[in-house]
């Protein structure tokens, strides 16, 4: 092998097959055989070959030329995602394409992007699917499941935070009826007027204008109780210029009567279906509705006749038989015979 150095001058005759000629060096006598001379020699830049031929423009067999090498084939760079798999090399053997997915990132506008990211956001989300946390946020437009250490608890014993409270995820907050400016269902903060019906029952009515239909008043302190029907499942109390507020007990039964020809008729009657007559004088008060039990108390008088001073003969009415259904009146005169009664009159009280 012939080594020829930079700016060396050769001018005889020299077999530079496998040679490697150096920068600038000048040659310009070979042997007689000039076959295959060149043959695998390497010529380095500026270097001047016989008959002064320049490096750029020898090729003779398989030397290699510093100078004139063929073009590559070309890197192109998109921003589509189309690029080659990550992995991929270039060795200018073949055209080559690379884009954000070629490097392992996702596009400008988050194709690509999962996972993850440990970072924050000043924008906008159309949608968080999964947050952790959001310390401000002004609306959520779509949140598929938003999830905070800090919990909104719902209770229904009055203590929940103050009307006007937010609650963003910052502090936890209960909520109950107070908070939302309710009543509880057993009628806590309650007031005012409600312009509503009532069909379940009062304990009391503390002030009642009117009770346009109530079934039953369990206490009722004040004021002027009206009903047309109705009925007390208690005592009944009221005071009513007797000095204190007693029990009351009521008329069960009263009826008055009058006798002609020895037919009794009604005159007018309170809890009466009929009367039987047994006899003269002798008449049973059928009660419509029957009483609790017979010790009950029964007044009845009589007039012999129908004038407004009575007569002479007026004798009296006496009650017999007492029964839960009825009761028998016993008419007769002052000598004691049995005796028809011009009118009649009957109270029970119990």
């Amino acid at each position: 092998m012939t080594v020829l150095v930079g700016n060396s001058t050769v001018n005889s005759s020299i077999d530079i097959s496998f040679a490697r000629i150096g920068a600038n060096s000048t040659f310009t006598m070979l042997t007689a055989n000039a076959t295959g001379i060149y043959a695998n020699s390497t010529l380095v830049a500026n270097s001047i070959g016989p008959y002064g031929k320049t490096e750029g423009s020898l090729n003779v067999n398989n030397a290699t030329t510093a100078t004139s090498a063929p073009n590559p084939n070309a890197i192109t760079f998109n921003n589509g995602g189309a690029g080659a798999a990550s992995g991929s090399t270039y060795t200018g053997s073949a055209t080559l394409t690379v884009s954000y997915n070629t490097v392992g990132a996702p596009s400008t506008s988050g194709t690509g992007a999962s996972g993850t990211w440990s970072i924050n956001i000043n924008g906008s989300a159309a949608s968080a699917t999964n947050a952790s946390a959001a310390t401000n946020a002004t609306f959520a437009t779509s949140a598929g499941t938003a999830n905070t250490t800090q919990a909104l608890t719902f209770a229904s014993d009055g203590t929940g935070a103050a009307a006007t409270t937010t609650f963003n995820g910052g502090t936890a907050r209960t909520i109950s009826y107070n908070s939302v400016g309710a009543p509880s269902i057993t009628g806590t903060n309650a007031s005012g007027t409600w312009s509503i019906n009532i069909n379940g029952s009062a304990a009391s009515a503390t002030n009642a204008s009117a009770a346009t239909n109530a079934t039953t008043a369990t206490n009722q302190s004040g004021g002027t109780v009206s009903a047309t029907t109705g009925s007390f499942s208690s005592d009944l109390s009221f005071n009513s210029g007797y000095g204190s507020a007693a029990v009351a007990y009521g008329c069960r039964v009263w009826i008055r009567f009058v006798v002609s020809a020895g037919v009794p008729a009604i005159s007018n009657d309170g809890n009466v279906s009929t009367i039987t007559d047994n006899g003269v004088g002798n008449f049973v008060i059928n009660f419509t509705t029957a009483l609790v039990d017979a010790n009950y108390a029964a007044v009845a008088n009589y007039s012999e006749t129908n004038s407004a001073t009575g007569g002479g003969n007026d004798g009296q009415a006496s009650c017999h038989t007492y029964a839960t259904g009825s009761v028998r009146i016993y008419c007769a005169r002052g000598d004691g015979s049995a005796n028809d009664p011009a009118r009649c009159s009957l109270i029970v009280c119990r």
